[in-house]
């Protein structure tokens, strides 16, 4: 299963599976997030950023497919397998996802159906764990994000402009007065607000807000609103986490 070697974060970035280097699946593992992974690019036409989630051996050399979580609403949901390889996997994942809330599960099948002879030692398995046995149900009133992110690192200029995809699937129709660019610098704590224009005969919407030379490390996010009642912000725990960029 490849959602056991690689998660999906969002539009622009990747959590891949990193074997122990003795493990017989390390250079493997290593050959395709060079040859294949990092020549993939982003819907924005940038490459992907690969983040590493680092596993280890259980029963014997199978490896904790730590990546085979799902992420539900604020919620992510991680397998544990019982070693001590658990608890640097949760403070990878909460690193990768600050303002979530990351929780582990372990699941020792052995234990819960013993008295189930054909269901013994099932549990987590390195290709088949709690991702693989969930299904996500399709929601029709979904508002959908999608946020054009700055670079990392950005020259410094009068204006910077954020471009959003907006989707409602709902079809009723956005609350014009309730789609925001927030922003700050980082540190401070009063979030500025720009609207965000539609641009003409699309679903991509935009917001611009003035550079300062004092301005040195900006923090923002997007939320949006629709008639049917949804209401989203991209990062989803915005203002917990935010988008990111330094200007040089």
């Amino acid at each position: 299963h490849i959602d056991c070697f690689l998660k999906l974060l969002d539009e622009e970035r990747m959590l891949v599976l990193r074997p122990p280097q003795d493990h017989p699946y390390f250079d493997r593992y290593e050959e395709i997030v060079e040859s294949e992974l990092k020549s993939l690019t982003t819907p924005y036409g940038r490459p992907y950023e690969i983040l590493r989630l680092d596993t280890a051996r259980f029963r014997k050399d199978e490896l904790a497919a730590y990546v085979n979580g799902i992420i539900l609403n604020k919620n992510i949901y991680i397998p544990l397998y019982s070693i001590p390889q658990d608890k640097i996997a949760l403070e990878q994942w909460q690193a990768a996802m600050p303002g979530y809330i990351v929780q582990g599960f372990e699941y020792d099948l052995t234990l819960e159906t013993a008295h189930i002879k054909k269901y013994r030692d099932i549990g987590w398995r390195d290709g088949d764990a709690l991702h693989c046995r969930t299904r996500g149900v399709w929601d029709p009133q979904m508002l959908y994000l999608s946020v054009n992110r700055l670079a990392d690192e950005m020259q410094r200029e009068k204006n910077f402009s954020i471009d959003v995809l907006i989707v409602d699937y709902s079809q009723v129709g956005l609350i014009e007065d309730s789609l925001f660019l927030k922003w700050r610098e980082l540190g401070t704590e009063k979030w500025q607000s720009e609207a965000l224009k539609q641009l003409e005969d699309s679903d991509t919407y935009q917001a611009n807000f003035a550079s300062s030379k004092n301005l040195q490390k900006i923090e923002y996010y997007v939320e949006a609103k629709s008639k049917s009642g949804r209401e989203e912000t991209m990062p989803k725990t915005a203002p917990d986490g935010s988008y990111q960029f330094e200007i040089k």
